[in-house]
């Protein structure tokens, strides 16, 4: 019979050998539990909510669209922010003759839209006007100022509200806009807010920021 090794006679590197033959795997998978559990840990606590949650299709770059020009727009408000504070949604493109693409997108528009994910929904084509007419965006008399909405008076695209059956203005189309020629977004394209926008408050002033741009001086 195999004697059984007497561990206190054992030198202190020997008991450290022992330990460590006998008892590895578990220190391993042991101490790669705790690393994955520090790891997530750190990232939760340091994690930051976006300041901007931004939706755009059919844009002219798609997935080589920067996020920059909203960046620029925190900087000149003065807004701190971090390097990660505008979440950008850019590669949704949506082309009839391809149906399976169009769908795989139209349901990921779909979950951001209607699960409070965006703040600014940019866009173009019938997809873009399906989505106003389904009552997805913000009623703009309660968020833009009079002045900017008579500017834009006739670019105004209107949906209806199902309970009362009124209309009201909830996406501008932007013919010529600078701020989107600038950053080459769009040659024109239509914008709203999403009724479940969760910082409105800060969309809003992106908004007057976009629909006043013209005015800017360089």
């Amino acid at each position: 019979m195999e004697k059984k090794t007497d561990f206190r006679s054992l030198s202190t590197k020997a008991k450290i050998d022992y330990v460590w033959d006998y008892y590895r795997w578990p220190f391993i998978i042991i101490g790669a539990v705790i690393i994955v559990v520090a790891t997530f840990a750190y990232e939760f606590a340091s994690y930051e909510a976006p300041l901007l949650n931004v939706v755009m299709i059919n844009c002219n770059k798609a997935v080589d669209t920067t996020a920059e020009g909203y960046y620029d727009f925190l900087d000149e408000i003065s807004h701190p922010h971090s390097d990660s504070a505008v979440s950008l949604t850019s590669t949704l493109n949506f082309d009839e003759n391809n149906l399976s693409t169009t769908m795989y997108d139209r349901q990921t528009l779909t979950t951001l839209l209607y699960a409070g994910d965006t703040d600014l929904f940019l866009g173009t084509g019938d997809v873009y006007l399906q989505y106003v007419s389904q009552g997805v965006l913000s009623d703009l008399t309660k968020l833009l100022t009079p002045e900017t909405l008579k500017a834009y008076e006739d670019s105004l695209l209107y949906c209806t509200d199902e309970e009362t059956n009124e209309t009201y203005p909830c996406a501008i189309e932007l013919k010529d806009n600078k701020w989107v020629k600038k950053y080459n977004y769009y040659d024109s394209c239509y914008f709203g807010i999403p009724w479940r926008a969760p910082n409105t408050e800060l969309a809003t002033e992106f908004a007057e920021y976009l629909l006043n741009y013209e005015n800017k001086t360089d």
